[in-house]
């Protein structure tokens, strides 16, 4: 399955791409910082804002599913 996910460098989101990855699925993570994701098969981040809905459908195009785990920002 191909699931774009927001929310990938969180604590729940974190555990979600690990989960999605070992179960064979194509993950492609919308995040501020990708340098902060280790590159792994079947991943691809893409560096963006969610509040941005040209990034966020740049993301979701040729997906199964959208997965948001994103939590509250500080600030």
């Amino acid at each position: 399955m191909k699931i774009a996910l927001f929310g990938a460098t969180g604590a729940v989101g974190g555990y979600f791409l690990n989960k999605a990855l070992a179960a064979g699925h194509e993950v492609t993570a919308l995040v501020r910082s990708p340098e902060k994701l280790v590159a792994q098969p079947n991943l691809r981040a893409v560096k963006g804002d969610v509040t941005d809905t040209s990034d966020v459908q740049s993301v979701i195009n040729q997906t199964d599913v959208v997965v948001s785990c994103l939590g509250n920002v500080k600030g």
